[in-house]
Order: structure tokens, then sequence, then C-alpha cells
């Protein structure tokens, strides 16, 4: 049961004040509430291949190239940023830095020679 439909049950007289208190987190006697101290969970960091970098790559139309570059400069740097953060997100990380103009997928193009 979420908290908000906890709250609108216990509005209309569905469900007790104890069950209430219990699912929004607050323990404690009459007039003596507390909440409890949520455990922070971190993410574990989930360092990327190169084949999975170059497929991102590839797919927002960027060469390889420049996924090889991007994915050296992490490895080296133990996936952190310049600011010694741990990359959480990839993806977000790569596009934001490293999806630049000299990266792109430049189309062919073909010299048409004009005879007269």
């Amino acid at each position: 049961m979420t908290p908000r439909q906890a709250i609108l049950d216990a509005l209309n007289g569905k469900i007790k004040r104890a069950e209430l208190l219990q699912v929004l987190g607050i323990e404690g006697t009459e007039g003596n509430y507390r909440y409890k101290r949520k455990e922070i969970v971190k993410k574990e960091v989930y360092i990327p291949t190169i084949e999975e970098v170059k497929d991102f790559f590839r797919s927002k139309g960027y060469s390889d190239y420049g996924a090889d570059r991007a994915y050296t400069y992490y490895l080296i740097g133990g996936w952190e940023d310049s600011n010694g953060k741990k990359v959480r997100n990839w993806k977000q990380k790569m596009a934001a830095n490293w999806f630049r103009e000299e990266f792109k997928i430049k189309p062919k193009t073909y010299k048409t020679l004009n005879i007269d």
C-alpha cells in the first residue's frame, strides 16, 4: 500500500491509525512519534563494455572513434569524472560530454562532374 493510499484509507476510516503510522514509517507511542531513519542504498556503478559504448554512439549517429576516446578516457580515470565523482549513468555522461560535432558520422558526399 502506498503512503498516499494509506492516508486516504485512514481519512475514510478503512484502516486504523497504527496501520497508517506503520505504512508511513513512523514509530513510537501516543504523542511521541519519530521518523525511522531510512537506509540509503547506493547503486552499484555499472561499467559498460566497449561494444555497448560503440553501439550507443552508433545509435545516436556518432562514430566509433568518439566511442573509443570516451571509453578510454573513463577507463583510465577509473570511471570517475573530472570532479572525482563516480560515473553513475554512463549514457548520460557520454551524451553530455562526448557527443560533439567532430565525432558525428558525416554522410558521404559525391562530387559530380559537369560535362558540357
